[in-house]
């Protein structure tokens, strides 16, 4: 009975664990490349946010979005986001606002 338990908690451990690792980084996706405007406007955007959560992000994250700017706005980038601080946050605003670059141009290149 013991060594069920144990096997059973050892599991529960296991995925929790791979959980949150797998929920630790997040690639900004698989997408297009951002074309020299918008990565222009992603590195105001990156600038931004640095400036605002400044002394909240962690360096982990700092380090990855200097990647990110390093490798002209490469959108395979994976953004390390660390829980306890406010990367998640963060990095929700800079997809947001990415997001949000992509589709003005969009729009523009539709009128």
């Amino acid at each position: 009975m013991k060594t069920i338990r144990k096997a059973a908690l050892r599991r529960i451990a296991f995925a929790t664990l791979a959980g949150a690792l797998l929920l630790a980084t997040f690639p900004a996706g698989a997408q297009p490349p951002l074309t020299k405007d918008q990565c222009y406007q992603a590195m105001a955007v990156v600038d931004a946010l640095t400036t605002k959560y400044n002394g909240r992000i962690s360096a982990d994250f700092i380090k990855s979005i200097k990647t990110f700017v390093a490798r002209d706005c490469d959108m395979d980038v994976e953004f390390k986001v660390i829980p306890g601080t406010s990367d998640k946050d963060a990095f929700g605003e800079f997809r947001l606002k990415i997001t949000a670059i992509k589709t003005a141009e969009a729009s523009k290149r539709r009128q």
